[in-house]
């Protein structure tokens, strides 16, 4: 749904003597609009927890998917894709991961890069259906001693870049125009400045005008036809810069929009003496319109009147982003400006409730400011204040509710949404003012809408038939040992089967056999294909991207500084250290506290199973062959909890568990015990059982299944770890380094949440992203200082 549309009535009022109405009819214009925006299109943010990487660290990011028609989580998105490229745009990694709810989170390890610059990339098959597709795309560089320094682009610019642009995107001559104007220096940065005028050609000053802190700013000037105006800017540092306005056209009508409160919007559209002529009985007209929702009003010139204005009641337009378009009785766009209609519908937003400081660690308690019943995820890069690692670029209220509709890429784009201010609303709307026209392409909605060329992808499909049909064979087994999977599917008549919307892990073990009525099992004669598949990508690196590695961060930093995970560092004493266990066997579903069962020294090789896990702590009972484990530790309303228990990582079931009682140690490599409550379904813990390959069911399903790997399948995310930082390196562990990182938080019942920090003066940069399932967004950042215990915190 649309969180706010707009009706189908409107009272769109002139300010002159004329109640304009509007026509039931819809255009040509207007179906090729509908056409479209027929496919709902996806929208992706990625937070990372920084920007600035050591060659052994891990990327960690937390990604978000919209639909920005409906303003809604995109909740049928199931597979994305990270790719990482390097400076030129070259494809060098490529990961599918598993989306959920809107969201999927995951890293990507980085030792196989060298220091430089690169860009993530994260994507979906869906969006290569049209022509302006909304992947998130993330500049970050990994530093050291290699990285190239980046080459002054900027030494043969001027200092400083003074660009008018008049709203609508024409001035006309013998009228009022509203002009905008920015300030940029030679970074692309805006420059506030001091004051400027604008004279005439007779060099009478007409006006004065002002910045903002981003260098942007507008004025309204009437300008006549054969006369020249000048702005002369000046700016703190005495610089002084002259430029001459746009000229004025001749003939032709103007856009100006202004809201003098927070209710109501004007929309004018003026023409001249020279123009009014040839606009008469021509059917003019502007579209209100985002995402294929659009209102049309025609605009009816009159023989006595220049200037149309109409009232809207901000009531009255859409949520966020709304475009405004001129359109002349050709039906070709002539005016266009984008405005924000901003609602409480878009943002929501978290405070500090309570810091409670440890001796180790710091636990920050959090609040929703409201008491709404929507379901949010969050994620939160935890970095030392003052830290260089990570500068916000984008956020995610910009990612959905800006970057969609304008061009350029926007410095510091979190500020505009940091609070409802009259100040904030303001700067919002000099930015649209002067980002000129919307991203939509008018020549891309009459002449090429996207095409469903590119399916939605949901899970991993596999597809295939038999090259020696078998007689009596009317069935093909799929079983993946690693992914807990065996199921069936049905042969067609032309010997054609397909697997849909799996969930296989990458470099699993899947394999495919026949299977006929009596339960034979042949392996012979079968040919398939696994989608999706690890197909080359490439990236248009846009120049504003290209201008994020300006800053080179090539330090020269110690080797002691970031500590390799492998190795072990000791000071010179001596010490006595007890052997630990390294597990042979790779275990997927461990359970909390999961302990190795010490079989070779407690236990003789003529020992059962059943009777060892009596032992750590179960009952074991019997239900005719069933065999029925239970937990003596807690008790549920349909009686005792029961383990999960795994086999070479593989869950059994109520008929599997029969083997257990005929199991000995002597047929056993490992087991793994935990009488903690399992996620995945053992209410009574976990036990892990890995038997010896001589009886293991992995030799069998080798010998009865054509088995292979899978070369592209889901990445599973790794739980975060911190890198093992030099703490008495503290300038570069302030600088470079990174806290935490927590990609999967939720609100409590209460619409609270807590994270536990390490401690750290001077104290913590906290960035905070998020979102409903009501759509509303969450991007804060939270500077929070530590003090010593006993003195509270701020």
């Amino acid at each position: 749904m649309i969180k706010s549309i707009l009706p189908k009535t409107i009272l769109f009022l002139s300010l002159g003597t004329t109640l304009l109405a509007q026509k039931p009819n819809t255009p040509q214009t207007e179906s090729a609009y509908s056409n479209y925006f027929s496919l709902d299109k996806e929208v992706i943010h990625t937070q990372v927890n920084k920007l600035l990487f050591f060659p052994t660290e891990n990327l960690w990011f937390k990604t978000y998917i919209y639909n920005i028609k409906t303003q809604l989580p995109y909740l049928t998105t199931v597979n994305i894709y990270t790719e990482i490229f390097d400076e030129e745009g070259e494809l060098l990694s490529k990961k599918l991961w598993y989306a959920e709810n809107g969201c999927s989170h995951g890293n990507i390890e980085l030792s196989k890069f060298e220091p430089g610059n690169y860009y993530l990339k994260v994507t979906t098959n869906w969006m290569k259906n049209f022509h302006t597709p909304e992947s998130s795309v993330t500049a970050f560089q990994i530093i050291g001693e290699e990285v190239n320094q980046t080459t002054n682009s900027h030494a043969s610019l001027p200092k400083y870049d003074l660009q008018f642009l008049p709203e609508g995107g024409h001035c006309i001559a013998d009228a009022t125009n509203s002009i905008g104007f920015k300030v940029l220096r030679q970074d692309g940065k805006g420059e506030k400045i001091a004051s400027g005028l604008i004279k005439d050609s007779s060099g009478k000053t007409l006006l004065t005008f002002h910045s903002n802190d981003y260098g942007m700013g507008k004025f309204q000037l009437e300008m006549k036809s054969n006369v020249s105006y000048t702005a002369e800017i000046l700016f703190d540092d005495g610089h002084k810069i002259t430029k001459q306005l746009p000229s004025a056209e001749l003939f032709g009508v103007n856009l100006i929009t202004h809201s003098n409160n927070k209710e109501t919007v004007y929309i004018t559209i003026q023409t001249n003496a020279a123009t009014l002529p040839n606009l008469l009985k021509k059917p003019y007209y502007f579209l209100i319109h985002r995402d294929g929702f659009k209102k049309r009003v025609d605009v009816n010139f009159s023989a006595d009147k220049l200037s149309y204005t109409f009232l809207l009641n901000i009531r009255e337009l859409m949520d966020g982003a709304n475009i405004i378009t001129v359109f002349n009785d050709q039906n070709k766009p002539i005016l266009e400006r984008v405005i924000f209609n901003f609602t409480n519908n878009l943002i929501n937003s978290v405070d500090i409730s309570k810091i409670e400081k440890g001796r180790d660690s710091t636990r920050i308690y959090f609040k929703k400011t409201d008491n709404d019943q929507a379901f949010y995820q969050l994620s939160i890069s935890a970095l030392p204040r003052f830290s260089k690692a990570n500068n916000l670029k984008e956020d995610i209220t910009y990612a959905f509710l800006l970057r969609p509709y304008i061009e350029e890429h926007i410095e510091n784009a979190a500020h505009y949404f940091e609070e409802k201010s009259v100040k904030n609303i303001y700067d919002l709307d000099l930015l649209l003012l002067n980002q000129g026209w919307s991203k939509y392409s008018w020549n891309h909605i009459f002449n090429y809408p996207p095409n469903n060329k590119h399916f939605f992808e949901a899970g991993i499909q596999i597809k295939g038939k038999l090259t020696q049909p078998q007689k009596n064979y009317n069935e093909v087994l799929l079983f993946s040992h690693e992914n807990e999977l065996m199921i069936s599917s049905e042969l067609d008549k032309d010997h054609y089967f397909s697997f849909d919307n799996l969930f296989l892990s990458d470099s699993s073990y899947i394999g495919l056999s026949l299977k006929n009525d009596k339960g034979d099992i042949l392996k012979k004669g079968i040919y398939y294909n696994v989608y999706p598949t690890k197909n080359s990508d490439n990236l248009d690196v846009p120049q504003s991207h290209r201008n994020l590695f300006k800053e080179n961060h090539g330090i020269s930093f110690p080797d002691s500084f970031l500590i390799d995970p492998k190795a072990t560092q000791l000071d010179t004493v001596s010490l006595s250290t007890k052997k630990e266990y390294k597990p042979k066997n790779q275990i997927y579903r461990k359970g909390f506290n999961g302990k190795y069962v010490d079989l070779e020294n407690r236990y003789d090789p003529f020992s059962r199973v059943i009777d060892i896990i009596r032992d750590q702590g179960f009952d074991i009972s019997y239900q005719g062959t069933n065999v029925i484990i239970s937990s003596r530790r807690a008790i549920g309303f349909a009686g005792r909890n029961q383990p999960a228990i795994y086999m070479d990582n593989r869950r059994l079931d109520a008929s599997d568990m029969t083997i257990l009682p005929n199991l000995l140690v002597s047929d056993i490599d490992e087991i793994y015990v935990s009488r903690q409550a399992d996620v995945f379904g053992g209410l009574g813990g976990s036990i892990n059982i890995f038997t010896k390959k001589s009886i293991t069911t992995r030799k069998k399903n080798k010998e009865t299944f054509n088995s292979s790997v899978l070369r592209f399948g889901f990445s599973i995310p790794e739980k975060y770890h911190s890198p093992f930082y030099n703490t008495s390196r503290e300038s570069n562990f302030r600088d470079y380094s990174v806290l935490h990182w927590i990609p999967d938080i939720t609100f409590n019942e209460l619409g609270e949440f807590s994270i536990d920090l390490p401690n750290y003066d001077p104290g913590y940069e906290l960035y905070i992203q998020g979102m409903g399932s009501n759509g509303m967004l969450i991007s804060q950042t939270k500077e929070i200082t530590i003090r010593p215990l006993g003195e509270g915190s701020e």
